[in-house]
């Protein structure tokens, strides 16, 4: 092996093999920072629609809660109201066990 005495490094042909070693080296790494980083892009704006998703799910249950509260409010008073329960039996003649019903007639 013969060096060049003027700057020690390698001949020419081993200079041309390591430069382009380098320049090969040199490509995929910035290739894979590249990919890397479009993928890391890509990735925080698919997390960023999942987060809105997620909150908008959120809310409609929350939205959802309230309204089955209210539904249920509105079926324990239909149950358990006096009122209702009197105008049920005037309108549509229901009766609970063990009551008489006395019907007047007008007299002809």
């Amino acid at each position: 092996m013969e060096y060049w005495i003027d700057n020690k490094s390698y001949p020419p042909r081993k200079r041309r093999k390591r430069l382009i070693l380098w320049a090969i080296t040199s490509i995929l790494a910035f290739s894979l920072i590249f990919i890397s980083s479009v993928r890391l892009v890509y990735g925080f704006q698919y997390w960023q629609q999942n987060k809105q998703a997620k909150e908008s799910y959120i809310q409609s249950i929350e939205k959802l809660k309230l309204e089955q509260q209210s539904i249920k409010e509105e079926i324990d008073k239909l149950q358990n109201s006096i009122l209702i329960k009197e105008r049920l039996a005037r309108e549509l003649g229901y009766i609970k066990t063990g009551e008489i019903i006395y019907r007047i007639t007008p007299s002809k």
